[in-house]
C-alpha cells in the first residue's frame, strides 16, 4: 500500500559492528548518565554509553512492574524515534535476511501494489505472479473470487486481507478492471520469485526477462510502443540484483535492431545499490576505455570516498538520450543523471523531462546521502546514514534540492514519452 515512498540509497558494504548487543545509544540512558554526572564521570561517546547500558542498564517493564533486561530493540527504538535521521532504521534478524535478499532480487508475495485509500494498482514487478497473471499498473482489483462468489473491494485494506488469507503456493482469484477493457479473473498465489529491474520496448518489439530454467533470460514478445523507427525505449526500476545484467542485455538487443536513440525512463525508481549504480553508469558514459570515470563523491564524518565504474562498457551505438524522471526518482538515481549530465555524453539539460508533481513543480526527490548497513551480533542490522553524496565535480549535491525542470521539459504524466521523443529530435546529433 502507498501513502508516499520512502526512498533510499543502500551502501555497498555490509560492516561488522564490534559492539556486543548494539552499536550506539545516546539519550535512552538519560537516567543512569545523569547518576554518572552526579559521580563525576563523563560518558563522552556512543561507544562508552553502550557499554554503560550493558553494564549497569534496568528497565521496568511497564505491564508487570518487574526488571527487564534492555534489549538490542530498545536501542534501535530510542535511536529511530527522534535522535537520528528519516533514513535510520533497525532489522531484526528475519528482516534482515529478508532485505539481503531482496536485494539480490529475490522475493515473495504476489508482486502487486496498490494506493491505501483504494485499490488502484500503481506498481507491478517484473516476473513475479502479478505480472504473469496479466496485472498492469492502473488497473483496479474488484473483488476476491472464491467458488465463483465475488467479494467486493473498497480499499487496499480488504485486498490485503483477502491475500492474506492464503498460504504460501496456493492459487487464488482475484476480479480485475482496466480501463477501456472491462473486468476479468487472474490467477494469482503468493510465492518465490525474482524480480525484473528493466523492461524494453521499441515499435515493433519488446523484450520481457522470465525465469527460464532456473535463469533469467530476456525473451521477445509482441508489445509495441508508439515510438520512431530508430528509438528504443527502456524503464529501470531499481539499482539492485540483477539489474546491470538485464540493462546490458537490453542495451544489446538495442544495438542488433539498430536503434541509435533511448529513452531512459527513471519514474519511481527509488535508488539502490552503489555498486550496482556504477555498473549501470559505465553504460551510459563513454571514458575511452583508458580509465575509470569518477560517477560519486561521498563525504563522511571522518573519510572520503570516490566511487568509480570499474571499465568502459558504453554503448557506441547510441547517438542521443533521453531521460524520464519524476518526484520519487531518488539517489542513486539522481547519481546517474548527475554524473550523465556532467560527462555530457548523449545527454544534456534539454533531454531531461520531469513530471510535474501535485504542487505544479517538476523536481526529483533530492536525496544525497547514503547509508551503510551495519551487521549485529544478534544477526539483525542497523542502516545509518554515514556520507553525504556529491556529483563528480565533488561540489554540487543534490540533497534536499534535487534536480528541476521547466518550460517545455517539465511535464504533465501524460505527456511525459511524447515530450521525451519531441526531446530526441529537436538537437542536432
Amino acid at each position: 500500500m502507498k501513502e508516499r515512498k520512502q526512498l533510499s540509497l543502500k551502501a555497498k558494504r555490509v560492516i561488522t559492528a564490534l559492539v556486543a548487543g548494539a552499536i550506539i545509544a545516546l539519550s535512552f540512558t538519560c537516567g543512569y548518565f545523569s547518576k554518572y554526572l552526579i559521580d563525576g564521570k563523563k560518558q563522552t561517546t556512543a561507544s562508552e554509553l553502550t557499554r554503560l547500558i550493558d553494564q549497569v542498564g534496568y528497565v521496568y517493564d511497564p505491564v508487570t512492574g518487574e526488571e527487564r533486561q534492555v534489549t538490542e530493540q530498545d536501542i534501535a527504538d530510542a535511536l529511530i524515534n527522534g535522535l537520528l535521521d528519516d533514513y535510520a532504521e533497525y532489522y531484526d534478524k528475519e528482516q534482515y535476511k529478508a532485505i539481503k535478499e531482496q536485494r539480490k532480487g529475490n522475493n515473495h508475495g504476489v508482486g502487486f501494489s496498490i494506493y491505501k485509500s483504494d485499490c488502484s494498482v500503481y506498481s507491478v514487478v517484473g516476473n513475479s505472479p502479478a505480472d504473469l497473471a496479466g496485472i498492469k499498473v492502473g488497473d483496479v482489483i474488484l473483488s476476491g473470487v472464491t467458488n465463483e462468489n465475488k467479494e467486493p473491494f473498497t480499499c487496499a485494506d480488504e485486498v490485503t486481507a483477502f491475500i492474506n488469507g492464503y498460504g504460501n503456493d496456493v492459487d487464488f482469484k482475484v476480479e480485475v478492471y482496466r480501463e477501456g477493457v472491462g473486468s476479468f479473473i487472474a490467477t494469482l498465489r503468493k510465492t518465490n520469485y525474482v524480480r525484473v529491474f528493466v523492461s524494453y520496448f521499441d515499435s515493433e518489439k519488446a523484450l520481457v526477462y522470465r525465469t527460464v530454467d532456473g535463469k533469467m533470460q530476456g525473451v521477445e514478445v509482441a508489445g509495441a510502443m508508439d515510438l520512431p523507427k530508430d528509438t528504443a525505449y527502456i524503464k529501470l526500476d531499481n539499482f539492485e540484483g540483477g539489474a546491470f545484467n538485464q540493462m546490458e542485455n537490453a542495451l544489446t538487443y538495442m544495438k542488433g535492431r539498430g536503434k541509435s536513440k533511448l529513452i531512459l525512463d527513471l519514474r519511481d525508481n527509488g535508488g539502490g545499490n552503489m555498486d550496482v549504480l556504477l555498473d549501470i553508469a559505465s553504460l551510459f558514459i563513454n571514458n575511452g576505455g583508458s580509465r575509470r570515470t569518477l560517477i560519486a563523491y561521498a563525504q563522511g564524518k571522518e573519510k572520503q570516498e570516490s566511487f568509480y565504474t570499474s571499465k568502459n562498457n558504453f554503448y557506441d551505438n547510441i547517438t542521443a538520450i533521453s531521460i524520464i524522471a519524476n518526484e520519487n526518482s531518488a539517489s542513486a538515481t539522481e547519481c546517474l543523471i548527475g554524473a550523465m549530465l556532467y560527462y555530457g555524453d548523449c545527454f544534456g539539460t534539454n533531454r531531461l523531462i520531469i513530471e510535474k508533481n501535485q504542487n505544479g513543480v517538476a523536481k526529483t526527490y533530492g536525496k544525497g546521502i547514503m547509508q551503510t548497513t551495519y551487521k549485529l551480533i544478534s544477526g539483525g542490522a542497523f542502516k545509518l546514514t554515514t556520507a553525504k553524496i556529491y556529483l563528480p565535480d565533488k561540489k554540487n549535491s543534490i540533497h534536499g534540492v534535487g534536480f528541476i525542470a521547466t518550460g517545455d521539459n517539465a511535464v504533465e504524466s501524460q505527456n511525459a514519452l511524447a515530450r521525451a521523443i519531441q526531446s530526441l529530435g529537436q538537437e542536432k546529433e
